[in-house]
Parts: C-alpha cells; structure tokens; sequence
C-alpha cells in the first residue's frame, strides 16, 4: 500500500533540501556512555524530592543564586507550563526474533499506546532490522515465561549490533480506535510481506478482505513517520538450572533519528544509553504439598539522554532539548505460585529541559552543550565546526550542561517526572557457543507505565502540574 513506512519514510525526507540531515552529522556516533555519565551527575540531586529546590539552585546557579529569586525577565505564568502532552499511562509491547552463526540478525517490532491527559490516545508503532556479531563460550537451552526462566545453561557472551528502524505515530479518540488503528497497519504489513504493496495479487486480497470486514484503516495517514539508526553494544553472563538462575547484563546503545510530522515540522534527536542489570531467581518448595514459591533479588542502574533540535517548516531551529532519565532499583521478594505475581515495578525519573532559540545567545549556550556532548555540527544551528571549540567543549560538559539547564529554567521550560514501569517478559533462546556464538532465540516484553508524580519549573520552585498524575498512582 502507499502508507507503507518506508514509502512514507522516503517521502517524508525526499523533499528536504535544506542542508545536511540528520544522518550526515559528523562524527555523532563517536558519543559513548560518558555522555550518560555526565548528564546524570547534573542532576544527581534530583534523586531526593526533599532537595529538588536545592539541586535546581546548585545546577542553576552554579551555587552563586537565590534559589526563590525569580528572572529579571517578566514571563506570564502559563509560559512556564511545557507545550509536551500529558501522558499518564501507557502499555506496549516489544518483540524480537534473532538468528545466527557469529554473524547474527535479526528483526523486531513493538507499539506503544499512551493515554494523555485530554482523553485522547496516542500510538506509536515501529520496526527494526538488525545484524552484527556475537562471541562467547558456553551455552543455554531455555525457555523464559511470566519473566522466570526454565532451562539449563551457563554462558558468557558479547555481541555488537547495527539497527536499523522507523515507524508511526497516530492520534485516537478513544483507546478502541487506536488498537483499531494499530490491527489494521499490522494486517497490511503482513499483506505486504506476503503479496506486495500493490498490483493484481494485492487488489484481489484487498477485495476480498473488504467483504469480510473494513479495510479503511489500513492506509490510515500517521501524524508523524520516524526513521533512526544506531548502534547497540552488550555483555553479559549468567548461569541456568530451572530451580536457580543467576544472570548480569550490561549494555550502551547510541542512536540517531528523526522525526516529521504533517505540517512539515521535525525533530532530530540523539539517543545515548547505559544499562547495568543483575538477577538471581529461585524456585523452591512452597508451604503446601505440591506447591512452589517464585523467588527474585535484582537490581537496575540505568540511565538514557536524548538530545532533541525541534526544526519549522522553513528548517530553523525553534528550540533544543534533553531528556535524562534514571533508574536506581532493586526488587526482592517472594511469591507463591507465579513468577508474575512478583509486582515491584522499577521506578524510572525523568527530567526535561527545553530551551527555545531566540536569540544568539541562545543559539550559543545551545550549541556549546551540544557539540560538548559529541555533537559537532547541527543543521541550522551550527555555522561551521571548530575542532578545537570542540575539543574544549567535550572536555566541558559538566559546564556545558548547565548553562544549559540555567537558560532553560530563564527562558524556557523546566519538568521532571516519575513513572512505576513493569515489565513481563516471555520468549525461548538457544545458544552453543565456543568463541564463535550459534543463536536462534525469540522474545516479547510487556510494559505498563503509570505517572505517579510530574511538576515543572514556575519560576520560583517546582509545582505540580494538574492532570497529568494517573489515578493508578
């Protein structure tokens, strides 16, 4: 069909003549976990709620402000308010299938439906290919269900992936309309694979699909089309014997991406990500006869940083953005019966800053932070790269970062958020290694989110942001 992905992936860039795109930045995928690192050690402080109007002050400020002191600058409270939708829940899923003899690859898909705070339902749907290399010694026969795994193994690997990716993003009334939406496009992706996007072999399944029900929503035209690229690097270890399993992963991803949207706008974004996790689950004899107890002790230490240039349809530069999130958890417990009925979600803290680009100064604090973070040439912000501005401003990033964050919370929009994120994971995986990895492995992961606290910036503290806390938190 016309409303393919990539046919509108292509057309959503074909037309972009304005200079280099997102996928000819210099050098971006040279960023490395430090980025991370860095970002998060701005905002450490936020860790703790009772010192948020502290943190902020140091970050600031750098130690020099009032922390109460409001900007000489005279803003209408509304203009503090971020212009991002509201999102209080959310559900999705994410599957994967993986395949290989040290060269491995493989494919995924995965959609996400948000309920906003006005009532309306936002989806987001998407695909990916993948391929790259795996080594390691060892081996696991296993199959994981309701996130416990049943098998024997013990194995150590490491494997470097490209992916590749893009996907859909719609707008609903109602959260039928948007499983609707998302059935439909996923039957005609599977009409494509099968008899093609168009000619007579598609014509005749259409016809006769319309017989049998409605075909409308197949073509459906997204509000906004992503494509994105990047670069996934993994470790990990762990041992398996059903009763016992005992495993620890670590993993960096780097990702490049775009999005457009109807009206000709886009954003252009860059994803860094560092993921530290650790799991020992047992299964031993429950209280009654015959029965079991699931038992789980884990940890997570995690955090991601999205840089964001948001362009017009003219192709300025409107405003820059980042997006830090954390995640400092750990889980244990012990339940009878099911693996599933271990209910500790992670809790994972967001904070955004958003920073519209008025004026020069503007556009140098913005760039300053940007090329400090890896980012050397940005099209409409960066008039030319300077090696060694560059080279000072890698070197400067704490630095960087917050005069970023200063300028943000003057002129801009400053918000963080908290979420209780659960996830369900059920698959198989059958790895023999010895140096060269043979793999065959499929996944599907489950999450439900619920908002439990957001607040933004208002000039004098952070204040809470009506409607936009589920009722489930």
């Amino acid at each position: 069909m016309k409303h393919r992905i990539d046919q509108r992936l292509r057309l959503a860039t074909a037309d972009r003549e304005r200079g280099a795109g997102t996928l000819e930045y210099v050098g971006i995928v040279v960023l490395a976990a430090i980025l991370v690192a860095a970002l998060l050690l701005v905002l450490a402080n936020f860790q703790y709620r009772e010192r948020v109007e502290q943190a902020l002050c140091e970050i600031t400020s750098l130690g020099q402000g009032d922390c109460g002191s409001v900007n000489a600058e005279e803003r209408p409270a509304e203009d503090y308010i971020p212009d991002d939708e509201c999102v209080m829940t959310a559900d999705g899923q994410a599957a994967s299938v993986k395949a290989g003899v040290l060269l491995t690859g493989g494919a995924g898909g995965d959609w996400l439906i948000e309920t906003l705070a006005d009532g309306t339902y936002r989806l987001t749907r998407g695909e990916s290919v993948q391929g790259g290399v795996e080594v390691g010694i060892g081996f696991d026969v296993s199959a994981t269900v309701d996130n416990h795994a049943y098998g024997a193994g013990a194995q150590a690997d490491a494997s470097a992936d490209i992916v590749f990716g893009g996907g859909e993003v719609f707008h609903a009334g109602t959260r039928d309309e948007a499983e609707a939406i998302l059935a439909a496009r996923n039957v005609d992706t599977v009409k494509d694979g099968v008899v093609g996007d168009s000619g007579p072999f598609r014509w005749a399944v259409d016809q006769v699909h319309d017989i049998f029900g409605d075909t409308s929503r197949e073509n459906a035209v997204p509000d906004e089309v992503f494509i994105e690229g990047g670069v996934e690097l993994d470790g990990s270890a762990g041992a398996n014997l059903t009763a016992l399993d005992v495993n620890t992963d670590a993993a960096v991803a780097q990702t490049l991406g775009e999005r457009t949207r109807t009206d000709g706008t886009k954003t252009d974004y860059f994803a860094s990500a560092a993921e530290l996790t650790g799991s020992l689950q047992e299964i031993t004899p429950g209280e009654v006869p015959g029965s079991v107890k699931y038992g789980e002790l884990s940890g997570t230490l995690a955090g991601k940083v999205i840089l964001e240039v948001d362009h017009d349809a003219q192709g300025t530069v409107t405003a820059v953005r980042t997006r830090t999130s954390y995640t400092v958890d750990g889980t244990k417990e012990q339940v009878n019966n099911s693996a599933s009925n271990i209910k500790d979600p992670n809790v994972v803290n967001e904070v955004t800053a958003e920073l519209p680009i008025k004026s020069d100064a503007d556009r140098a604090t913005a760039l300053r932070m940007l090329e400090a973070s890896g980012i050397p040439y940005v099209p409409g912000l960066s008039d030319g790269f300077d090696v060694a501005k560059h080279v000072a401003n890698r070197l400067g990033i704490y630095d960087a970062t917050v005069d970023f964050f200063k300028a943000s919370r003057d002129s801009g929009q400053v918000w963080r958020q908290s979420s209780a994120v659960d996830t369900t994971t059920t698959g198989f995986n059958f790895d023999a290694a010895w140096l060269a990895k043979v793999q065959v492995s499929a996944e599907a992961t489950s999450t439900h989110r619920v908002v439990t606290s957001y607040d933004y910036w208002n000039g004098l503290g952070f204040t809470p942001r009506p409607g936009c806390v589920s009722s489930d938190g």
